[in-house]
């Protein structure tokens, strides 16, 4: 007996692998992952719970429970101005989750899904195990938007379904243009692609306003959103899909042999944070301190660079000046100096060779230990 060819030979996901490797235990520092350090708010815990305990245990309907849809509806009509039919709105486990419905939906077997570098890595293994093709653009900041456009414009093709856009980014923290979202939204509409827009983040976005790319385009968006972040939400698997109603129509479908709906007490805990918007606010000011403090210690190594981040929780980091890879500074950084980051060549093709992504989720005390550490292994280069 023997896998599906899919999946033989295949490497374990990023998250798995990474997460394998963490240990607090002997002074390591682990800075891989998204995981936040503050714990879930006990107010959102208190309310779910309560609500429990009440005996809503039960299954919420297949979309998710009125009162969860209702208070995405509203969020986004509050904060975004964006006004969007309750038939278009469903719970989901988690972003990806209603990522790989939406990509179900909607790919044939060759059709081809654009992944703008750098990229969330699970993107890829999605699309591949809808038997859809990646196809890799380089998107990164030193593009300006005119350039940036042109060239998506060229990496478009007749096979071309979906275009995957994720801002604020992980890993970079870039948060893309109004004119960069415009400019994909036309692209967008005249080539009959759907924009599939990870919003994961936007909650954590610095600037003074977070635009979705539902604003310009909105008959070809699927917006994907999670608890997970911006509430310290990681283990409650909750998030939402958001899209034309025939793209969801056929997402219950598919979720109907799949998990059926997401967890009701999740949905619970969903509908509080987004009545308590606060919560975030607080988060974000913490990550945004800690992502200024690496830009700082930066700043100060000549062998390291990085842009200024505009939101997220991760800084990606330029290594080329050290003249190792990403796996091999990453493999030094463990093994000599027990700090765990993730190699930057797991979200770049073309290159992500050249960095590192570290993850803000630790406070200023560890932060300040682990560029102490960093600062002593670059030091290291100069006896070389």
């Amino acid at each position: 007996m023997r896998l599906a060819k899919r999946w033989e030979g295949t490497a374990d996901g990023m998250l798995s692998e990474l997460s394998s490797k963490s240990d607090d235990s002997n002074g390591l520092i682990d800075l891989a992952i998204g995981e936040p350090d503050l714990g879930t708010n006990h107010e959102i815990v208190k309310f779910a719970f309560s609500d429990a305990l009440k005996g809503n245990t039960g299954y919420t309907k297949p979309d998710g429970d009125d009162d969860f849809i209702s208070s995405v509806k509203q969020y986004y009509r509050k904060v975004y101005q964006l006004d969007f039919a309750t038939e278009q709105i469903r719970a989901t486990v988690g972003a990806m989750h209603g990522m790989y419905l939406a990509m179900r939906a909607v790919l044939d077997f060759g059709d081809e899904v654009i992944i703008i570098e750098p990229y969330y890595s699970p993107y890829v293994q999605q699309v591949l195990a809808c038997d859809g093709i990646p196809v890799f653009f380089n998107g990164f900041y030193q593009k300006n938007s005119k350039n940036f456009l042109e060239e998506m414009e060229r990496t478009i093709t007749d096979k071309t379904k979906v275009i995957i856009l994720n801002s604020p980014n992980n890993p970079s923290g870039e948060v893309y243009s109004v004119e960069i979202m415009k400019g994909l939204a036309r692209l967008a509409e005249n080539h009959g692609i759907y924009i599939f827009s990870d919003e994961v983040y936007n909650l954590l976005c610095f600037l003074p306003k977070y635009t979705s790319i539902a604003k310009y385009a909105p008959n070809n968006t699927v917006i994907f959103g999670s608890f997970s972040k911006a509430f310290a939400m990681t283990g409650w698997r909750i998030g939402y899909m958001i899209g034309p109603v025939f793209i969801n129509d056929a997402a219950r479908k598919i979720s109907d042999f799949l998990t059926y709906t997401a967890p009701t007490i999740s949905q619970k805990a969903g509908i509080y944070a987004l009545e308590n918007l606060e919560i975030a606010d607080k988060y974000k000011k913490c990550l945004e301190n800690r992502l200024n403090y690496i830009f700082f210690r930066v700043s100060k190594n000549k062998y390291l660079s990085m842009k200024r981040c505009q939101g997220g929780m991760f800084a990606f980091i330029n290594i080329e000046n050290t003249g190792m890879s990403s796996i091999e500074f990453s493999k030094r950084l463990l093994k000599e100096y027990k700090i765990l980051v993730a190699p930057g060549n797991l979200f770049s093709k073309s290159f992500g060779e050249k960095y590192i992504r570290i993850s803000a989720t630790k406070d200023m005390e560890v932060l300040k230990e682990t560029f102490d550490r960093i600062d002593n292994c670059c030091l290291s280069f100069e006896y070389h």
